[in-house]
């Protein structure tokens, strides 16, 4: 929130003048450009860091698996809090971030005059970004049951 707040701060740099015409400036368009550039590259490191952090479960599990007591269905005991790590709250902050970051792009591009829809776009990268993962961890809640797990241990 707080930097879905930091980025709408300063606005969106106008690409174009204030006069009747409404015709393009260029000294607009290249800070406009910039200000994308720099939103665009805010989302892939916070990508990155969300791989990293789901790289560094998975490296930890694989080191420390034969550490784990097992159960009797060959799980091992930090592979039930799986869902616990998919809804870990860096993990979601960090996806909730890229959300914001994407809706700033889709309004600097309708800022800057390209026809599209804000809403839809940002509702279409929702659904394609968040959906599986929240399809995902919910599925394996119900089938593993690991809340149970998560709530004993």
């Amino acid at each position: 929130l707080v930097n879905f707040m930091v980025v709408q701060q300063g606005g969106i740099p106008s690409t174009t003048k204030d006069d009747e015409k409404k015709s393009r400036w260029c000294l607009g368009s290249f800070i406009w450009s910039l200000w994308v550039s720099c939103v665009s590259f805010q989302w892939v490191t916070t990508l990155s860091s969300a791989a990293s952090l789901t790289f560094g479960y998975i490296s930890m599990e694989a080191k420390f698996r034969p550490c784990m007591v097992e159960l009797e269905s060959g799980d091992a005991l930090l592979n039930t809090t799986l869902p616990v790590m998919l809804f870990h709250p860096v993990l979601l902050s960090l996806l909730i971030n890229m959300l914001s970051l994407v809706h700033a792009i889709l309004t600097a591009l309708f800022v800057a005059g390209v026809k599209l829809d804000p809403r839809a776009w940002l509702l279409r990268y929702a659904v394609a970004a968040l959906g599986p993962y929240f399809t995902f961890g919910m599925g394996y809640f119900l089938v593993t049951l690991s809340f149970v797990f998560g709530y004993v241990f």
